[in-house]
């Protein structure tokens, strides 16, 4: 359906208002043809230089879990391309009935992805990355937190540009949290 931009720039597309609207765009279409075009888009989508070679060599020696506000199959679209364990993310997901797309589940809000690194951090050490607001509580609540070409003052305690400076904090801090 075509997006109502006014009402989009009242809701900001990030935001769980704004995410719940532009799910609501796509009820009642076939999942197989949302499918096809979501995949053909990941197949063109190009990584971050360098960021499918951070995660491979970090999926080597940790844990790695995504806590996305969109949509878990399209982080997972992306990210099968270097055999990341999908059951690793978490996410809004589609409710399918009879082909089609129905509704979705509660968007990963800025307040849970919060709680989520509260609950992990009390068996394990956490390092957080992310770029926006909605990161804001789980950068917060990690034992280091990073934000990456973010724009946003004091979102995190280190601010990088490049995979490979995430590489060297995880490298340098992840001993302490062990």
């Amino acid at each position: 359906k075509p997006i109502d931009k006014k009402l989009l720039n009242k809701l900001d597309s990030c935001s769980f208002e704004g995410i719940k609207y532009l799910n609501s765009l796509i009820y009642g279409y076939n999942f197989k043809k949302y499918q096809k075009i979501r995949d053909k888009i990941a197949r063109k989508t190009n990584w971050t230089l360098g960021f499918d070679k951070l995660l491979i060599k970090l999926m080597k020696e940790y844990s790695i879990i995504f806590i996305s506000s969109g949509m878990k199959d399209i982080n997972e679209a992306k990210l099968k391309e270097i055999y990341f364990n999908s059951n690793n993310i978490l996410g809004n997901e589609f409710k399918i009935e009879k082909g089609k797309i129905e509704d979705s589940n509660l968007v990963v809000s800025d307040e849970l992805k919060g709680y989520i690194i509260k609950k992990l951090k009390k068996d394990y050490g956490v390092i957080a990355i992310g770029h926006s607001l909605g990161d804001k509580a789980m950068l917060d609540n990690a034992n280091i937190s990073i934000s990456v070409n973010s724009k946003i003052r004091n979102l995190a305690k280190f601010n990088v540009k490049a995979p490979d400076e995430i590489l060297r904090i995880v490298k340098k801090y992840v001993v302490k949290l062990k």
